[in-house]
């Protein structure tokens, strides 16, 4: 059930590329909605919602395959007023690119643990995975 203080919803739109398999109309709170794909522009991560009285709000659509932490981060993200608003499919590029450079510490850190319990030496300072 969408919040009372959202305003009536009138009409729902999606990237009609990535949410192919639409019912034209729904029940929202006691009245119908009518749902469509406006733009193929639209974000794919995205489901813009429209109401008469309360406007415009631009949801966040998260991939069901996503981890809890990951999920809370993104919608941390997603709502804070620090900066430029980036768009949904950008927040998720970021936060693949984050995953990514932990990946590639951790696994540093992991040859630099090695070579060293070897009694190698490895060039260069590794940081912490936790950085």
């Amino acid at each position: 059930m969408l919040d009372p203080l959202w305003g009536r919803i009138t009409r729902i739109a999606v990237n009609p590329r990535f949410w192919p398999l639409l019912l034209p109309r729904i029940f929202v709170n006691g009245h119908v909605v009518n749902v469509g794909s406006f733009t193929s522009k639209l974000d794919p991560h995205k489901i813009l919602l429209l109401s008469y009285t309360a406007g415009r709000w631009d949801l966040l659509v998260i991939p069901p395959e996503t981890g809890a932490t990951t999920a809370a981060r993104l919608m941390a993200a997603a709502s804070a007023d620090t900066g430029p608003a980036m768009t949904a499919t950008a927040l998720l590029r970021a936060e693949k690119a984050r995953q990514a450079r932990l990946v590639h510490r951790f696994d540093a850190l992991h040859r630099q643990r090695i070579a060293a319990a070897a009694g190698q030496s490895v060039a260069g300072p590794v940081a912490s995975p936790h950085a």
